[in-house]
């Protein structure tokens, strides 16, 4: 026995500039690419069943995400693993699906994670960027491990890049005392990326940059702040004892700020 063959016929095929609309005969529409149209054999007064319209719609989910990717890499350069994880999360595919993209991709060369390690690098060396940050960066992007142990940071480099964003840290913080600056720049130099021996080492320089005359400068104006309030008693022990340990956890020297307190009490006084 012989079953007929039911579903959805064709009733209408618009052309757009961007997109084929599909007009079935009861007045239900689907939206396609030129790619889809050419792909599948349709015409004005063909019967698609239910299975066959569900391929032509899976079919250009692909389409649709593939034009997604290769925008994306028209703009910027990615790795495999950014790539999947956009197509993953915006255009909601299946690995399979996403693994034939790839593949695509790949055959046309326009995802290539070597390349995409050396423009990486190339661009945090010019950012300046520790070799840690480096190394996790690329990890976080997926590229595989053997392609990052092949890279070589040499330690000059990783030195004399570490000097430079020092050097503009000190720049920008010039309210900063010197254990203080100590302290704070070689957890900046370690957020850049750099090792600790190549941040210990970078910090020995701050001596040569900082100006220890403003130093006793700096150490006055915090003192007078304390001073200056109302609630200060100039005998009162407990007093001074606050402003000495506060200014000392501000990375003061203790026999200085003692001296300080002392000799402005003096002059006030006299």
């Amino acid at each position: 026995m012989h079953l007929e063959k039911t579903g959805k016929v064709i009733r209408l095929i618009k052309f757009n500039k961007s997109s084929i609309v599909i007009c079935f005969d009861n007045d239900e529409k689907i939206k396609i690419s030129e790619s889809t149209f050419s792909h599948f054999y349709l015409y004005k007064g063909k019967l698609l069943d239910n299975n066959e319209i569900k391929n032509i719609l899976d079919y250009e989910s692909l389409v649709n995400a593939r034009t997604y990717a290769i925008n994306l890499l028209s703009k910027s350069l990615y790795s495999e693993k950014k790539i999947k994880d956009k197509l993953l999360i915006k255009k909601k595919l299946k690995n399979e699906d996403i693994n034939v993209i790839l593949a695509d991709l790949k055959r046309l060369n326009l995802i290539d994670d070597n390349e995409y390690l050396n423009s990486f690098l190339e661009l945090n060396e010019a950012k300046n960027y520790g070799k840690l940050r480096i190394i996790k960066g690329l990890r976080d992007d997926g590229i595989d491990e053997k392609l990052i142990n092949q890279i070589i940071f040499d330690d000059d480099n990783e030195f004399d890049k570490a000097k430079i964003i020092l050097s503009k840290y000190i720049k920008c913080n010039p309210t900063k005392n010197y254990q203080k600056l100590c302290q704070s720049g070689y957890t900046h130099l370690l957020q850049y990326g750099f090792t600790s021996d190549i941040s210990s080492r970078v910090i020995e320089l701050i001596k040569d940059e900082y100006d220890f005359d403003k130093e006793d400068i700096l150490l006055d104006k915090e003192i007078r702040k304390y001073l200056n309030k109302p609630s200060f008693n100039i005998n009162d022990y407990e007093q001074k004892r606050k402003i000495i340990n506060s200014l000392f956890r501000k990375g003061f020297n203790y026999d200085k700020i003692e001296k300080k307190i002392r000799r402005i009490l003096e002059d006030e006084v006299c």
